[in-house]
């Protein structure tokens, strides 16, 4: 794995697939996140009542409906429901606790490390000058997100 290209944010609240052969890996990073999210809500709400559901798409259904007053998820999926549904409410960045999962580029085990490291570099060097950012608002832009509805206090 090179160094992380990013920090998941577990801590942000939304308030007020495809083809086959990706479809289970898909699955199973949806039941990762929905977990993590769980974890981190059961952690630092203690006293909230908590809903767990299936998927994503449950979850939004719920905060759509009004049966839940929060929804503990990631950024990707908290700006990119907002954007296909204003009706949601608002998406903000919790300020504390501060919980992420580290996302990276995966390769092939090697023992010439060169190309690894390499990345690691270039990945360094792209967050340094701010391109990692400018990449992900752009592709958030590919689901509708306008980059004024990014939280300028997002770390990418």
């Amino acid at each position: 794995m090179t160094v992380p290209t990013d920090q998941t944010e577990l801590r942000d609240v939304v308030r007020a697939k495809g083809d086959p052969a990706v479809k289970g890996a898909y699955q199973l990073v949806e039941e990762f996140m929905i977990a993590a999210n769980e974890a981190v809500a059961r952690r630092f709400a203690p006293n909230a009542t908590i809903k767990s559901l299936k998927s994503r798409d449950e979850v939004m259904l719920e905060m759509a409906s009004g049966r839940v007053d929060c929804v503990v998820n990631a950024l990707v999926l908290g700006l990119t429901a907002i954007a296909k549904n204003p009706n949601l409410g608002t998406y903000k960045i919790l300020q504390s606790p501060s919980v992420t999962v580290a996302s990276g580029c995966a390769v092939r085990r090697e023992p010439d490390k060169r190309w690894r490291d390499f990345l690691s570099v270039w990945i360094d060097y792209n967050r340094g000058i701010g391109q990692m950012r400018e990449w992900f608002i752009k592709g958030l832009a590919l689901s509708g997100v306008k980059p004024e509805d990014v939280p300028v206090e997002l770390n990418v």
